[in-house]
């Protein structure tokens, strides 16, 4: 079964953004790194950041490797993937039900490594909402810094996407 992860981006003067895909499958062969696939993909310091995460919280990650659906545009702010990263590597796991989510928020060192926003909310919801009607309700992790409007909100309920407004990664990790 695959799964997947989608990190909404900045695409400069454009009005809707694009979205990095990241995906695993939950059953197959056991990398020596989960991040091993991502190898080129632009993500060094976001994977070095959801590493740190990792042993931070004490997690164990799935037994698939990680690999991006694709890798345009270039990124410009690999680091705010991490959260993104993070979470993929988790969902993999068996007791995790979830088979997407989409992230768009920044960690920063703290206790408890706050969440910041990302910045450019509008063109990232016009790249969610071009995600269209999802079967299964999907998790929108944001940060509490991110203004939702109750525009937004029922734009977002429309397409079967439900946000989830977080202050920190421990938070998201209760989810």
């Amino acid at each position: 079964m695959i799964k997947q992860v989608f990190i909404p981006l900045l695409v400069a003067e454009q009005a809707i953004g694009e979205m990095l895909e990241l995906y695993l499958q939950s059953q197959g062969p056991k990398a020596d790194d989960i991040f091993s696939g991502l190898t080129g993909a632009g993500l060094e310091p976001g994977i070095v950041k959801a590493k740190q995460l990792l042993q931070e919280f004490r997690l164990s990650t799935g037994v698939s490797t990680i690999y991006c659906a694709n890798s345009q545009p270039p990124i410009t702010n690999p680091e705010s993937a991490a959260l993104g990263l993070l979470l993929i590597s988790l969902i993999g796991r068996a007791s995790c039900n979830y088979q997407r989510l989409i992230v768009s928020a920044n960690i920063t060192d703290g206790p408890d490594f706050p969440l910041t926003d990302t910045g450019y909310w509008p063109q990232k919801l016009a790249a969610v909402l071009a995600l269209g009607w999802q079967e299964y309700q999907v998790p929108l992790i944001l940060s509490t810094k991110t203004t939702l409007t109750p525009e937004s909100i029922q734009q977002l309920k429309a397409v079967n996407i439900r946000p989830f407004q977080c202050g920190c990664v421990a938070e998201v990790l209760r989810l």
